[in-house]
């Protein structure tokens, strides 16, 4: 009597898989197929289905049936079960379905079992289908791509069952997205046309063909159609656009080889799928030496000149499109049309578009590997005041980029640069070879790898690299990067003939690079031709004085002999440490209140309105500093000695002026005075309409500009133009209120705030698009968080915050939008998020003193005292009798604290205290130094005062205050107020 078979249901994740046309590769060859086959089940599956804890339930002739504890497991295995199999002549078709299945201990069966065979045969060949409720458990926790097959009907099951498509991030086709996903763009190649007259040349056309396509392949800013797809079109003159919907593509690559004796001739075509327009074309004339190394140059050339076209096509194509519509891939494409602007505007422009392409797809590696090199020229191109040109932003985004997608040669290419630039040589040279190894075709790639090799010492090697990258893509924007590297590379290996030659190759692609005109001079005076090397010396100091802290690359030398070999060369052109001294030298100019001639003592906001507006515009000027409002606003209404004010305040240059309003007619006078002889440099009058008075604005700020520094780029001088409003009422109260907000010690801390909010409020009303009245509004709750006046402080940072974010809505670039938005996040004790507001603050407007007290108390708070201190020593130096300057002291004493240097303390103390706004902090700072310092005598006068101010202080109070992150700080303000003998409690 048998025993009966003991059954068990369950639910469970199936993947059913087969072999495509198995019985016709069967017929055309049987020991072929069956080997293919065993090497298929042994070398892929079997050691797949294991990794990912799979049970093979059974093997057939042509399939197999596998069991995974988790749909997850199943499909990530079935992902790379495809990509293993991609090589082998057979074709598989998976299907992955989770369901109840009946378990009799010899096989599984039931409608899990069903489906997942059903899904199956609907794969194409090569392909993955899976079932609505896999997809339901896994769209969010697989990195790929999925397309909606619609309801399919199943043998044996009542319902449609719903089914998905799925492919590898890689190599996914196009499809239609939902808002939140990126548009994968993608190109089908058609046979090249063999017009050789000769059908037996068809295998070198097809051949060619192929290798393109594979060649593309690589590549991740778009998918390539397979083969199968595009030959169906083989010997056919089809219309491109009606290929292009047929295949779902945006655009085509077809091309012919023409062969003849011993020459052959290829040309290419790259058409835009939806116009039938030339997007690119060229023709390549060879010798026929050897085929295979024939057909793999002309597929690299091909397949790079192919992709920045491409890219190049999807920019315009995305710049006609309005920015409401953009999706993630559209952002993309727009932030690299603006890094290739090569300004800082564009960079700036570039960051903002990779982050929200970021936001609106944080899994996409390709917008985190475009931030991180975005970041990363922000300070290489030297349009960054901090010291690091690898920070750890920029890093952290290209590791991200690497981690979401492995195989994505130009997430790897980008973290070599970061890593060479964080003196990581050895790392760089691994990323760059990953690179390199994922997508030969990839001219960028080379560049690391080639600069990352002569950094190290072996400038030989390295040289072939950066020669491969310049014949792969002559024509990028940023060639003259890779023929100043190959020049540096030259230089290195002490081959000053051939330096000179691609350094100035490299000069006539980007005249203003300094770094190749310090190529240039050090082979120059490496060669001994020392009067052409001081000329190219000379050509060096006038783009930037300080023209070594802006040649990095030479910190990232291994062997210190490399490093002084240019130094050397730099000598010998007429180069000293002194002259090249990184002391700032840029001029300076200190603008003074306009004078208000209207008789009229209330439109005394408008002259100083006007004062403030020229300040702002011309500190966006990065080649001078400009002195900061408050330091010369404490010379209004005075009749100064110019060359006095210019010894006080340590400006070269003067700007005064007046302005005489009558009715809606304004007459502004302007002066630029020499600081050191007292002398006009020029001076003008303007007559104008009031609705001009912007227009004339950007005249004296241009017209200044060009007194002060005639050699400024006309870009530049664009950047000081502030964007006028479009309602002149509402901007008189923004006006007024500013005046207000700057000077609420006079008008009362709460009447004052309270009126200048009214103003705000009220310019909103009338002109919902005026940024300033948002960010003076957000200024206010700034000042009731920092003053204490606040009633409830939740409601005020909520209301700072929505009129912030408001206002760098309305106008991104406005450096005073984002110091406000990162003084309100130090207020209410977030200061790591207020960092990155703050930089960009000083990115946009270098002289902004308010914006550099801000990232030095924020840099405090988060625990980081050093750069607070460097910080708040530049705000100071820029604006010596600013209001705040008292609270920049004690924010000193504040980093002094933590950095526990008692003496620092005191002496930063006893300065804030003589200033009247100056807060508390600044007398329980003292009191704990001179605790510490054992002063008791001193420290007890200390205490008095301190409670005379508040007479509430006492340790447990003070400790709740503290909103300083760095755990020295507490544990040293604590210790010395104890010794000094501060009461514990109330």
């Amino acid at each position: 009597m048998m025993a009966e078979r003991e059954v068990h249901r369950r639910l469970a994740a199936v993947l059913a898989a087969d072999v495509a046309s198995y019985t016709r590769l069967m017929e055309d060859d049987t020991d072929g197929t069956v080997a293919a086959w065993q090497d298929a089940r042994e070398d892929v599956i079997k050691p797949q289905v294991a990794e990912h804890s799979g049970t093979i339930v059974k093997l057939t002739g042509d399939g197999f049936l596998v069991e995974f504890p988790t749909v997850q497991a199943a499909v990530n295995c079935a992902l790379a079960m495809q990509a293993g199999l991609a090589a082998n002549s057979l074709k598989f078709r998976i299907g992955v379905n989770l369901g109840d299945i009946v378990d009799d201990g010899e096989d599984i069966h039931g409608e899990g079992v069903n489906v997942a065979a059903r899904l199956e045969g609907l794969a194409e060949p090569g392909g993955i289908c899976i079932s609505g409720m896999v997809y339901d458990s896994i769209r969010n926790r697989i990195d790929a791509h999925f397309e909606d097959m619609g309801l399919q009907e199943v043998k044996n099951v009542s319902a449609p069952v719903q089914a998905y498509a799925v492919r590898a991030a890689a190599a996914a086709k196009p499809a239609e997205t939902d808002a939140t996903a990126s548009e994968q763009m993608a190109i089908a190649v058609l046979p090249f046309d063999n017009l050789s007259g000769d059908p037996d040349q068809e295998y070198f056309s097809d051949g060619l063909t192929e290798d393109i396509i594979t060649a593309l392949s690589h590549w991740h800013s778009f998918s390539v159609i397979a083969r199968n797809s595009t030959f169906q079109y083989k010997g056919q003159s089809p219309d491109i656009r009606q290929v292009a919907a047929n295949l779902g593509v945006q655009y085509v690559l077809e091309g012919s080889v023409r062969k003849s004796g011993e020459r052959v001739r290829i040309t290419a075509q790259l058409i835009d799928g939806a116009t039938g327009g030339h997007v690119w074309a060229d023709k390549f004339d060879r010798k026929m030496d050897d085929f295979f190394e024939l057909q793999d140059e002309l597929t690299q050339i091909i397949a790079a000149k192919v992709e920045p076209e491409f890219a190049k096509a999807e920019q315009k194509r995305i710049a006609r499109k309005p920015p409401g519509s953009l999706d993630a891939w559209d952002n993309y494409q727009r932030a690299f049309a603006s890094l290739d602007e090569l300004t800082k505007e564009g960079n700036l422009r570039a960051q903002e578009l990779f982050r929200r392409a970021i936001e609106i797809d944080p899994n996409d590696s390709r917008p985190h590997s475009g931030l991180a090199y975005c970041l990363f020229r922000y300070s290489y191109d030297g349009y960054s005041d901090s010291q690091g040109i690898a920070n750890e932003e920029s890093v952290g985004h290209a590791r991200r980029a690497v981690a979401l997608d492995d195989g994505d040669a130009q997430a790897h290419e980008i973290l070599a640069i970061l890593l060479i630039h964080s003196n990581q040589l050895d790392s760089g040279i691994v990323e760059a070879r990953r690179a390199v190894d994922i997508n030969p075709n990839m001219a960028h790639a080379y560049i690391p790898l080639g600069n990352s090799l002569s950094l190290a010492g072996r400038p030989a090697d390295g040289i072939p690299h950066l020669e491969t990258a310049n014949r792969l893509n002559p024509d990028d924007v940023r060639v003259y990067m890779y023929l100043e590297l190959l020049a540096e590379a030259h230089l290195n290996n002490r081959d000053y003939d051939q330096a000179v030659v691609w350094a100035r190759k490299a000069i006539e692609r980007k005249r203003d690079f300094v770094h190749s005109h310090i190529i240039l001079a050090s082979a120059l005076g490496n060669r001994g031709d020392l009067a052409e090397a001081a000329m190219a010396l000379a050509e060096c100091r006038r783009l930037h004085q300080n023209f070594i802290d802006q040649f990095p690359t030479l910190n990232f030398y291994r062997n210190p002999a490399d490093k002084d070999h240019i130094l050397n060369g730099l000598r010998q052109a007429g180069w000293t440490e002194d002259t090249g001294s990184t002391k700032s030298v840029k001029p300076s100019i200190a603008v003074l209140p306009f004078d208000n001639l209207s008789g009229d003592p209330e439109q005394e906001y408008f002259s100083d309105g006007i004062t403030e507006d020229i300040i702002t515009a011309l500190s966006r000027i990065r080649q001078f500093d400009v002195l900061a409002r408050n330091s010369t606003f404490t010379y209004k209404g005075e009749a100064v000695d110019i060359e006095a004010v210019a010894k006080e305040l340590g400006v070269a240059y003067v700007l005064e002026g007046s302005v005489r309003k009558a009715g809606n007619r304004v007459r502004i006078t302007a002066q630029l005075i020499d600081g050191e002889t007292g002398n006009h440099i020029w001076a003008e009058k303007y007559d104008r309409e009031l609705e001009d008075i912007f227009a004339v604005q950007d005249e004296i700020t241009l017209t200044v500009v060009g007194a002060i520094e005639p050699e400024m780029s006309r870009v530049e001088r664009e950047r000081a133009k502030a964007k006028a409003p479009e309602n002149l009422d509402a901007w008189d109260m923004v006006l007024q209120g500013w005046a207000i907000t700057w000077d609420v010690e006079t008008h009362g801390k709460t009447d004052g705030l309270k009126r200048a909010q009214d103003l705000f409020e009220q310019a909103i009303t009338l002109d919902g698009k005026q940024s300033r009245a948002y960010s003076g509004l957000a200024t206010c709750m700034v000042l009731l968080l920092t003053l204490g006046l606040a009633e409830d402080r939740e409601v005020a940072f909520r209301s700072g915050l929505e009129a912030g974010r408001r206002s760098i809505e309305l106008d991104r670039e406005d450096d005073l939008a984002h110091t406000t938005l990162g003084s309100l996040f130090v207020a209410a004790n977030q200061p790591e998020q207020g960092l990155a507001e703050l930089e960009m603050a000083i990115a946009l407007s270098p002289s902004s003193s308010w914006a550099r007290f801000w990232l030095g108390a924020a840099n405090i708070c988060n625990g980081q005292p050093d750069a607070g201190i460097a910080s708040l020593n530049k705000a100071i130096g820029l604006s010596p009798r600013e209001q705040f300057v008292g609270p920049a002291m004690a924010w000193l004493a504040h980093a002094y604290m933590a950095k526990e240097e008692f003496e620092a303390v005191v002496e930063w103390t006893e300065k804030a205290l003589r200033n009247p706004v100056t807060q508390i902090w600044g007398n329980i700072n003292l009191v704990s130094a001179l605790g510490q310092l054992d002063r008791i005598g001193d420290a007890e006068i200390a205490i008095k005062e301190m409670l005379r101010r508040r007479p509430d202080m006492n340790i447990k109070k003070i400790d709740s205050m503290i909103n300083i992150l760095d755990p020295k700080y507490r544990s040293a303000l604590l210790a010395g107020l104890r010794k000094a003998g501060v009461e514990e409690d109330e």
